[in-house]
């Protein structure tokens, strides 16, 4: 496994983290009762959208020139990646520095998500969404090797085999230029039915044509390099890509490196100023934001403004606005309020 992916192990460290704040906020509860929620901080998640292609040279492939008229061909069998995108996310974790207790009245009745954030104040119970993510992929079809009839398979050397096929590619044609114009004696009977062979003959063109010019096979996947932003930081090696091998570590120099840079917009949040008041039970998030960018070759420079909830602010709701009754849906990113109805 490429050290690129060491990244990841953050994510499981975040998750332990998660796990010993619970446990701390739990050692606080004094009653059955109270219920512990977590603001959230965020990750950086740098999805790299990469391509594996795959060519295989077609076995007459020395007589496309002069059979087809082309010189767009492939003549050896080989694999590469490309890099095809990178785009710049948030992942959301609960903040240690951030939990809070409460007891649940009447008035106040909270939800919060899987991993402990708040979610919601006073609103119905909705069903959980089931999220995940996966990779995409896209595949090129490979057609048979050899689709070839009896005429070519006899023809007794490579060069005859390529003459006869090139012949059949040209009946074929001739076939649809007949089916196209009406000049045949046995017609389809309907325009399904016309549609229905023209894409045969289609079909069989595309295959013994790339008996010539080859085939070419492109498998796409996302990977996730995940990062926890805690400082500015200027052309920074994210990772590197290689054409051979895709993805690799930052100090594996048979690749390119990549470059990102970030600058955090502090908001005047300090974690060790949370707030100490006892007299409010909630509390939202206004989240910071950084300006993140990324610099690879052969791509444009890729840029975004994201919200970090652990450099905003904590700000406290007045026990007033809850005891009225107000419900309040959170952004479980951020930790900011998404909307507020009576």
């Amino acid at each position: 496994m490429h050290s690129v992916f060491r990244p990841f192990l953050l994510a499981g460290a975040m998750l332990m983290i998660y796990g010993t704040a619970r446990m701390q906020a739990q050692n606080i509860v004094q009653g059955e009762a109270t219920q512990v929620y977590f603001l959230p901080k965020n990750t950086l998640r740098f999805d790299v959208r990469i391509a594996k292609v795959t060519e295989t040279a077609g076995i007459f492939y020395q007589y496309a020139e002069r059979y087809l008229g082309t010189k767009q061909v492939i003549t050896e069998n080989k694999t590469y990646y490309q890099l095809r995108a990178i785009d710049i996310k948030t992942n959301a974790l609960p903040d240690s520095t951030k939990a809070f207790q409460l007891t649940p009245t009447a008035d106040c009745l909270i939800q919060t998500d899987r991993h402990g954030i708040l979610r919601s104040v006073n609103a119905p119970t909705s069903p959980s969404q089931k999220s995940g993510h996966a990779d995409h992929r896209q595949h090129t079809p490979r057609p048979s090797l050899l689709p070839l009839g009896e005429e070519q398979m006899m023809s007794g050397s490579i060069a005859k085999m390529a003459e006869s096929t090139a012949k059949q590619i040209y009946r074929i044609r001739e076939a649809r230029l007949n089916l196209l114009s009406g000049d045949m004696d046995n017609m389809p009977a309907d325009g399904e039915s016309l549609q229905t062979m023209l894409k045969g003959l289609d079909r069989q063109e595309r295959q013994l044509c790339e008996l010539f010019i080859g085939t070419r096979q492109v498998e796409e996947r996302t990977e996730h390099i995940v990062i926890d932003p805690t400082e500015d930081v200027t052309r920074q090696i994210l990772f590197r890509f290689s054409t051979h091998d895709g993805v690799v570590d930052a100090d594996d120099l048979s690749g390119s490196p990549c470059y990102w840079s970030m600058h955090i917009s502090r908001v005047g949040y300090d974690s060790a100023a949370k707030p100490k008041s006892t007299k409010s039970r909630l509390y939202y998030n206004m989240p910071g934001t950084a300006r993140v960018s990324v610099a690879a070759d052969n791509l444009p420079v890729i840029e975004r403004e994201v919200a970090l909830a652990q450099y905003g602010i904590i700000i406290p709701l007045p026990d007033k606005l809850i005891n009225d009754g107000v419900r309040i849906m959170y952004d479980t990113k951020t930790g900011a309020i998404r909307q507020m109805t009576r």
